[in-house]
């Protein structure tokens, strides 16, 4: 699958599988507007090798910094030797994470599916330099429970436990740091 979402980018030079936010190179193109500057992007539980090849397409100096499940990991192993993919960093544990400071890090539909996910935050808040975006993150405001959990079924025959988050009480998480929203826009 990941070889086959490599060939396809090659010949269409755009993304192929789905992202929770398409919009993120326009996002990182306004954060980031030289080209040739260079930082270093966290992609948390990123798992498409198309999203990988977006971003260093559209940014030449990027690092590019991946952490997933061991075996989405040695699918991404196996693709850098054998592409040469240099700058493609893959995070196997996540001590490994807190050894660099990143500029970006992005949750693309992952922090619902960590359980110790407070924890986690607060590690990646003390690496994170500038921006952390979540995508693909279900969050309400209706009731004042902290979280929901929720069986997720729509990839049957397979079925996931994971987060649906308060609001408010998922950005008390953040309190006391220097981040900030930028935007917020309803799915």
């Amino acid at each position: 699958y990941q070889e086959n979402l490599l060939q396809q980018y090659k010949k269409k030079n755009h993304l192929i599988s789905f992202n929770t936010f398409p919009e993120i190179s326009n996002i990182l193109k306004k954060y980031f507007p030289d080209k040739n500057h260079n930082f270093k992007f966290l992609d948390f539980g990123g798992e498409n090798i198309d999203f990988y090849l977006e971003i260093t397409n559209n940014f030449k100096n990027v690092d590019y910094f991946v952490y997933n499940k061991k075996e989405v990991n040695n699918n991404f192993e196996n693709l850098k030797k054998k592409y040469n993919l240099n700058n493609l960093k893959i995070l196997n544990d996540f001590n490994e994470i807190k050894k660099y400071k990143y500029d970006f890090v992005n949750f693309g539909s992952a922090i619902q599916y960590v359980n110790n996910y407070k924890k986690v935050l607060k590690e990646i808040i003390d690496v994170s330099k500038k921006f952390i975006l979540f995508s693909g993150t279900h969050f309400y405001d209706t009731t004042q429970n902290e979280i929901m959990v929720v069986k997720q079924v729509n990839l049957l025959p397979n079925k996931f436990y994971c987060y649906f988050f308060h609001f408010e009480k998922f950005l008390s998480i953040f309190e006391n740091c220097q981040f900030s929203i930028i935007f917020k826009n309803e799915n």
